[in-house]
């Protein structure tokens, strides 16, 4: 028999802390911590609104105010946690946790400039979020709230999303290949047993038993109705 082991947190921040030192280890620890997370909601969110119009028709036979605000919602933030990722290191006094902070954490010896190439890539797929954030998330730009069309906001899009969490990514797994001799699939897909996908099965089941239950409920007034009828003398 094999036995399953459990990784809590604290056993992979010490491995990382183990490899890369305890300030290089901490960090990466932390912003691997984010960058999963984050790329488990843009799982998610690809689940329920990118991935086929079945669903869409699902959630708007649903409740479509709902899921236009969860939509609006999972959209904003997932830009919010790219932009983030791209802050630099310190803002007017603030320390960030951020991305660009890894490299003053890595050792003369360290893969430096190869970290310095993989965050400059990143950053620039990030520009985008970073535009969204500046001109409606974080602040409401006067000249775009009244003229979008005049002022327009960086184009974004499920692949720009996608190609910045993939640059990430690769700024990561760097560091872990370096240190640790691995690397990490963040880009895993929905699918989990408590996820989206199983809140529209369970609505897909809910709508069908409700049609089922409409249905019967028609034809036995229909069948009511007609032995209220008075008989053919």
């Amino acid at each position: 028999n094999t036995m399953s082991i459990h990784r809590t947190q604290d056993d992979v921040r010490v491995e990382m802390e183990s490899a890369m030192g305890p300030e290089l280890g901490g960090l990466f620890f932390l912003l691997w911590h984010d960058l999963t997370w984050l790329n488990f909601e843009w799982g998610e969110y690809v689940e329920l609104f990118g991935t086929d119009d079945v669903r869409f028709e699902i959630m708007n036979e649903a409740a479509p105010r709902f899921f236009w605000s969860l939509d609006r919602v999972l959209w904003q933030d997932v830009l919010l946690s790219i932009s983030r990722l791209a802050d630099p290191p310190a803002t007017k006094g603030q320390q960030n946790l951020t991305l660009r902070r890894l490299l003053a954490a890595v050792p003369e010896s360290g893969p430096r400039e190869e970290l310095a190439a993989a965050l400059d890539k990143f950053e620039l797929a990030a520009q985008f979020a970073r535009g969204w954030r500046h001109g409606l998330l974080a602040h409401r730009n006067l000249d775009h709230a009244a003229a979008p069309e005049l002022h327009p906001l960086p184009v974004a899009s499920r692949a720009s999303v996608a190609a910045a969490l993939e640059a990430a990514a690769d700024v990561m797994n760097l560091l872990d290949a370096h240190y640790r001799d691995t690397t990490n699939a963040y880009n895993t897909r929905g699918g989990a047993p408590d996820g989206a996908f199983q809140l529209l099965l369970v609505l897909d089941r809910g709508l069908e038993a409700q049609k089922e239950d409409e249905s019967a409920r028609a034809l036995w007034q229909s069948r009511l109705w007609r032995k209220q009828q008075p008989r053919a003398v």
